[in-house]
This record gives C-alpha cells, sequence and structure tokens, in this order.
C-alpha cells in the first residue's frame, strides 16, 4: 500500500510518499523508492511490483566508504592548508 506522510525539512514541509510493503513507486514510467514532494503538488504514485533490493552492508564495504571518504577529507584539508599557507605539522 502507498503511505503519503507530511514530513519537515529544513522548517518546510513536504509530502513523503513510499510502499509501506518495499515495492518502487511510479510516477510518469519512472520508478522511485520513495518521493518527496512540494505540498499540494497533486504528484500521484501507484504502487509497482518491482520489490526494492537492499542488501545488507558488508563490514568491508562499509570500511571501503568510510575509507574513501577520510582520504577526500584529508585531500580537501591539505589543499585549504596550502591555499591559506597554513602549517599543518605545527
Amino acid at each position: 500500500m502507498i503511505i503519503s506522510e507530511t514530513v519537515k525539512i529544513n522548517d518546510k514541509s513536504y509530502a513523503r510518499t513510499y510502499s509501506d510493503a518495499g515495492f518502487y513507486i511510479e510516477r510518469n514510467g519512472v520508478h522511485y523508492a520513495e518521493a518527496i514532494d512540494p505540498l499540494g503538488s497533486g504528484r500521484e504514485y501507484t504502487e509497482t511490483s518491482i520489490l526494492i533490493e537492499t542488501e545488507p552492508e558488508s563490514t568491508e564495504d562499509k570500511l571501503k566508504k568510510i575509507s574513501a571518504k577520510t582520504d577526500k577529507n584529508s585531500a580537501d584539508i591539505e589543499y585549504l592548508a596550502m591555499m591559506t599557507d597554513t602549517n599543518l605539522e605545527g
């Protein structure tokens, strides 16, 4: 069954629509896991028979993502230090 509820994001209210059975919803031929729309938009969705696949993420995959984010953050910090002539060594 399709569920619609009001959610608040950054102090603004939106309509969140999703399937309570874990299926994709569809509008105009496009599939969505969930939809967030402005209130009063009039957008209507239908429930598909396509199950949203959710595989548990392995610890190794989680570590890879965290490592990639850490590497990017380190590179960003080094770049900012270089651009502001900041000594990160002490």
